[in-house]
């Protein structure tokens, strides 16, 4: 459930940065959707790669490589228009596509209903 509200909240910020691109004038906006960019891929990343989905891995890894705060990419606008989109694009699909599996509870020490026999 975190992680379906991680990927609409960076959809919601790629949406953001398109806006931000026609849009040319304060940088923090930018800035601050960015790191929720890249923060989102990081954990879809992680969640992929648990899952054992390496494809979805990598390209989540190319997203937050991209979008990475600490050394921001600089392209030309038409470049950044289209990356916003494919990056877009791709939390969509990983909203469809990678579905996490459910934790199994562990069972209770102190079930007052034992379900099998004791040792």
């Amino acid at each position: 459930m975190i992680t379906k509200a991680i990927k609409v909240a960076s959809i919601s910020a790629l949406s953001l940065l398109l806006l931000l691109l026609w849009r040319a004038g304060n940088e923090t906006p930018a800035l601050f959707a960015s790191f929720v960019v890249w923060a989102g891929a990081m954990v879809v990343l992680i969640s992929a790669l648990s899952d054992r989905k390496y494809l979805w891995g990598a390209a989540f890894a190319a997203i937050a490589i991209t979008f990475n705060p600490a050394a921001p990419a600089l392209f030309s606008p038409q470049t950044s228009a289209a990356l916003y989109l494919g990056c877009i694009a791709m939390f969509a699909y990983s909203l469809r596509y990678l579905q996490t599996r459910p934790q199994l509870s562990v069972a209770s020490v102190t079930d007052p209903a034992p379900r099998g026999e004791a040792l």
